[in-house]
């Protein structure tokens, strides 16, 4: 936890650390929270390395917008969340990943859903002609 108070540099060692920290069994939430509501920027970036490592890294998303609650950040947000949407081969991780970003955005009456529908859209696309969305994801977007 040094890291959050500019003891040393991120590195991947940070990064491990603190995802170690987050998932033992007995996490210190207590001590986690508190950067997250002083909105620490440190903490931002940490979690900001983590996407860049692992962009559809669902907990990691959902820290992010939990850190958004106490900064505004949502341009980053949408970025990263529709970066995710467009990575993740899985349908149900596609799935929690389109949800998790309605509820990430929807309190700053961002329409995620209408941003999704435009970018992967099902019908060929004016400009490119083309569908952006696999096919086992368009059965699946039709029922949203």
């Amino acid at each position: 936890m040094a890291y959050f108070d500019g003891g040393h540099e991120l590195s991947e060692k940070t990064l491990h650390a603190y995802l170690e920290e987050r998932d033992s069994e007995h996490p210190n939430y207590p001590l986690i929270r508190k950067y997250f509501k002083a909105a620490n920027q440190r903490l931002k970036d940490l979690l900001l390395h983590g996407l860049d490592q692992n962009p559809i890294n669902i907990d990691l998303l959902n820290e992010l917008s939990f850190f958004h609650e106490f900064r505004n950040i949502l341009e980053e947000l949408v970025n990263r969340f529709i970066s995710a949407c467009r990575q993740e081969k899985n349908l149900l991780n596609f799935s929690e990943i389109v949800q998790d970003f309605y509820y990430a955005t929807e309190p700053d009456s961002y329409d995620a859903l209408s941003k999704l529908k435009e970018l992967f859209s099902p019908e060929p696309l004016a400009e490119t002609h083309e569908t952006m969305l696999p096919a086992p994801y368009i059965v699946q977007w039709r029922e949203l």
